[in-house]
């Protein structure tokens, strides 16, 4: 009898322990797939962070080249300007000039021609004077000729 208590009693214990390590391994799976999760999420949360982290840096840091490319653009469209304005202006002055030039040539060889239209005529006006003066005398002479 001592022998069936003693077995009654085994079978007892070991159906207790099995059931307890049954119910004990499952909060530890239970716990274990927790944490795994929270340290998932924590290493999902600092991932997340860091690319933040880098997207803003890289966005301020466009950001700053594109300023930077933008004063660059800026200072050369305004140089390019100023060397047209004054390219223009000097390109303006000297057609000035030259038109001038051309003007004062026309000018001065305008003078020259009534210069020497107004000498010619002179001349013929002279020479035609004397013609005349030359006929009337041969007129009149001939007048006198006939008369004596």
């Amino acid at each position: 009898m001592n022998t069936i208590k003693t077995a009654l009693t085994i079978a007892l214990v070991a159906a207790t322990t099995s059931a307890m390590a049954t119910t004990a391994v499952q909060p530890q799976t239970a716990t274990i797939a927790d944490v795994a999760k929270v340290q998932a999420e924590q290493v999902q949360t600092t991932t997340v962070n860091a690319v933040k982290a880098q997207a803003a840096n890289a966005e301020k840091a466009t950001i700053a080249k594109v300023a930077e490319v933008k004063d660059a653009v800026a200072t050369q469209v305004e140089t390019v300007k100023t060397e047209t304005v004054a390219q223009a202006t000097d390109a303006k002055d000297a057609i000035v000039a030259k038109a001038e030039a051309i003007e004062t040539t026309t000018v001065e060889a305008k003078d020259a021609a009534v210069a020497q239209v107004t000498e010619v005529k002179d001349e013929a006006i002279a020479q035609t004077a004397d013609v005349k003066t030359e006929e009337k005398k041969g007129f009149f002479s001939w007048f006198k000729k006939s008369a004596a």
